[in-house]
């Protein structure tokens, strides 16, 4: 309910046709309660693949969809030249009156990485992962056993919400995240961080040792509040809304 109420909660029920765009179809199982939140909400959803060369966005001029959440991290635009799923295509569609919610993950290739870009959002280089070696002895005994042996150094734990009015919440209790991390543009004025990271976690390349940021400077999730009123929302991580 958190991601979904920065983007999504505030249209009305005339703006709910919903495009999913999926690099890996299994996210339709794996993330079965988000899409049935998003649908008691009242948004019809319609998923495609992202390399479906069928995809539309038109018809005939007129935009099929109000919403499209972005969920194929490790899409390359190369590999799908037949349908609409381009950069300055999505770009328009912002700039013609829609919202996108994008979700990365530490594949996050070229596309969304330039995609990204375009909002002031950068994030940490190709092999970095979040880490904080501190959470399993804080939070062990909160936490499934089996998360716990098969997550234990990729999963960060944060409460680090950034309030801002009428756009987001506070959830209860803490938030997991398993993903890659961000650097906003200090001269975009229309970025703002939703999520960071908290003090004991650091981004770090597992095989150079680089560390690019650590604590709150590590940014999970931001918005974007384009000039037209429209929203854009860029998650590091796909499995914060499994």
């Amino acid at each position: 309910p958190f991601i979904q109420s920065q983007l999504l909660s505030y249209s009305n029920s005339s703006q709910k046709k919903t495009l999913v765009l999926l690099e890996n179809w299994h996210y339709k199982d794996t993330h079965s309660l988000f899409w049935n939140q998003l649908k008691q909400m009242g948004y019809d959803i319609d998923f495609k693949m992202i390399d479906d060369n069928d995809i539309k966005l038109t018809y005939f001029g007129e935009y099929l969809y109000t919403n499209i959440i972005y969920m194929a991290s490790s899409f390359n635009e190369e590999t799908s030249k037949q349908n609409e799923i381009k950069i300055p295509n999505l770009l328009k569609f912002i700039d013609e009156g829609h919202d996108i919610l994008i979700f990365a993950d530490k594949h996050a290739g070229n596309f969304i990485r330039k995609f990204s870009n375009e909002f002031g959002v950068d994030f940490d280089d190709y092999n970095s992962r979040i880490k904080d070696s501190l959470y399993i002895h804080k939070h062990k005994d909160d936490l499934h056993k089996d998360l716990i042996n098969s997550k234990n150094d990729e999963i960060v734990i944060t409460q680090n919400v950034i309030d801002v009015p009428i756009i987001t919440k506070h959830p209860q209790g803490y938030i997991l995240y398993e993903g890659i991390g961000m650097d906003l543009d200090p001269q975009n004025q229309y970025v703002f961080p939703i999520l960071k990271a908290d003090e004991n976690s650091y981004s770090i390349n597992p095989l150079t040792k680089e560390v690019f940021a650590n604590g709150d400077k590590i940014k999970l999730v931001s918005g974007y509040q384009a000039r037209n009123n429209r929203r854009v929302v860029i998650s590091g991580s796909t499995n914060i809304c499994s």
